[in-house]
This record gives C-alpha cells, sequence and structure tokens, in this order.
C-alpha cells in the first residue's frame, strides 16, 4: 500500500515518520521544501514536488495541514491533488471547520474519488507512538484503513461527513475554554497582588486540582517544547465559532477565548505552545499597574 502524506507540520511529520518506521511505502510532500529533505533524512520515503504528484503514486493520500485554506489549495490549486489523472482515497486529518468539509467533500467526490475525515487528538509524542485518538467520518471502512490504524490507539467511527470535523472542534472549545478560564482567573489574582503560588494552591484545592496540575509548569514556562502552536489555538477557537454560527447558535465563550489566544499569538508567542497563555497573561500583568 503506497501512503501519500502532505503536510509535515510539528504533527504531521511525526504522523509520517510513525508511518514509514511500521512499513508503509510513503510518498511526501510539504510546501517548505526544506523540511520534506529533512524529513527523508530522518524517516525515509520518497518527496515529490507537489500535491498532484502525490497522487500519481499513491493509494491513499492523508492531509494534514494548518487550516481550511491549506486544505483548499492542497486539493483544488493547480497542480493540487484533484488535478492527478489517479483514483486515490483522500483522508483529511487537520482541523477544519464542518461546512468547510463539506464543500471539500462535494469537490472531492465530483472528480470521482472517496473523502474521509480523521482528525485525531493527541500530541507529538503520540503522533510517533501511534497512540493518537481518531475520530472518522466517511464510509464506515475508512476507520479500517490500515494507516489510520497504525496511527492510533482507538479509532471512533463516528458517521457521516462532516460529524468528525465538529466532534474534533467541540473537544478542542472544551480544554481550550477551560484554559482560558484558568488564565483569567490567575491574572485576576495578580492583577491584585496575590501570588502566582499562592493563586495556585488556593485552585488546586479545588475541583480544579486536574486543570491546575496540567498547565502550571507548562504555561508558565517559556522554554517548554511547542505541542500544540498559539496561533493554531486561537484558530481553532475562531472555528469553533465559525460552526457555531453557521448553525445559528451563540458562540460567546469560543468567540471570547480566540481573542485570547489570537492576542498572545499576536504579540511574540505565536509559535509558542498554547499553555504559554498563562505566561503572556503573567507578563501582561507586570507590565501594567492597578
Amino acid at each position: 500500500m503506497r501512503v501519500g502524506f502532505i503536510g509535515l507540520g510539528l504533527m504531521g511529520y511525526n504522523m509520517a515518520c510513525r508511518l514509514s518506521e511500521v512499513g508503509f511505502k510513503l510518498i511526501v510532500y510539504n510546501r517548505t521544501r526544506s523540511k520534506v529533505t529533512k524529513f527523508v533524512d530522518e524517516c525515509g520515503g520518497e518527496a515529490v514536488n507537489s500535491p498532484m504528484e502525490v497522487g500519481e503514486t499513491s493509494d491513499v493520500v492523508h492531509i494534514m495541514v494548518a487550516d481550511n485554506e491549506a486544505v483548499g489549495s492542497v486539493l483544488l490549486k493547480p497542480k493540487g491533488l484533484l488535478s492527478s489523472g489517479k483514483k486515490f482515497r483522500i483522508v483529511v486529518q487537520s482541523t477544519i471547520t464542518p461546512q468547510f468539509s463539506l464543500v471539500m467533500k462535494s469537490s472531492v467526490e465530483a472528480s470521482g474519488r472517496s473523502y474521509a475525515e480523521a482528525p485525531v487528538l493527541g500530541s507529538v509524542s503520540e503522533s510517533r507512538e501511534g497512540k493518537l485518538l481518531t475520530y472518522v467520518a466517511g464510509d464506515k471502512e475508512d476507520a479500517e484503513l490500515p494507516s489510520i490504524k497504525a496511527l492510533s490507539k482507538k479509532i471512533y467511527y463516528v458517521g457521516e461527513v462532516p460529524k468528525a470535523s465538529a466532534i474534533k472542534l467541540a473537544i478542542n472549545n472544551v480544554f481550550l475554554t477551560s484554559l482560558a478560564g484558568l488564565t483569567e482567573s490567575v491574572a485576576l489574582a495578580l492583577g491584585w497582588g496575590v501570588s502566582k503560588e499562592n493563586i495556585l494552591s488556593y485552585l488546586r484545592d479545588t475541583w480544579l486540582k486536574t486543570l491546575v496540575e496540567r498547565y502550571e509548569g507548562r504555561g508558565f514556562n517559556g522554554e517548554f517544547p511547542t505541542r500544540f502552536p498559539m496561533r493554531l489555538a486561537a484558530k481553532d477557537l475562531s472555528y469553533v465559532s465559525s460552526a457555531l454560527s453557521k448553525v445559528r447558535l451563540p458562540a460567546a465563550l469560543a468567540s471570547s477565548a480566540a481573542d485570547l489566544f489570537s492576542q498572545a499569538a499576536n504579540s511574540g508567542f505565536s509559535n509558542n505552545d498554547y499553555s504559554n497563555i498563562l505566561l503572556f497573561f503573567k507578563e501582561l500583568v507586570a507590565s501594567r499597574k492597578v
């Protein structure tokens, strides 16, 4: 089975390397050529120069890029996947909006190919170890694809497209808005002269214990290795807001949290781990006076 993989960011790089390590014949493409060169040197595989070339030699193509725009570019632009003359299965693992996923499904199926969503939950280490949680929408047999199984600790078949995209955004919304709430609470206390150690201790003694323990070490550490960039956290929250608005539901919490993460991303924290939202607000407090 020849597997195409498009997108060698933090997650994609490790997912693709996992597939290569367990024996798949891999064809890889990334917009930044240096990442492809590094990948082939480290993990093997065949490098090509466009998404179209990935499609020409693959049985199934995984897409793991940043956002709606990047997925659309991979599929639809000149030398995109749908420019290929070969038929293959397309698996979108990126976090995108449900409404955009439906548009992409329509374009892919109009070309005579099959389309599935398979967004994942987990980070860099889980990607490399094949321990991701994967939510699959599309045909039921898509959940049985060997390449998806190789990446996953557990696979959930959730039904038709775009249910997997909706589920992934719903999950991300819970943990990102929870972190945003923790951040504002810590900032409030710091702003009124309570020490970081004290407020974290007080919060740890409540039902928030697990949330505080998850983030207190990494959140204030600017050197913590990036597992999920701040800019993508902001993007995901904006997508939650967009998806809710599309079905005429309020999105006050998600849109407000998106603003918080966007502030951090636009203030030099764009490529920091999303947990550094705590560090951003700590520095913001230190720069102001009540």
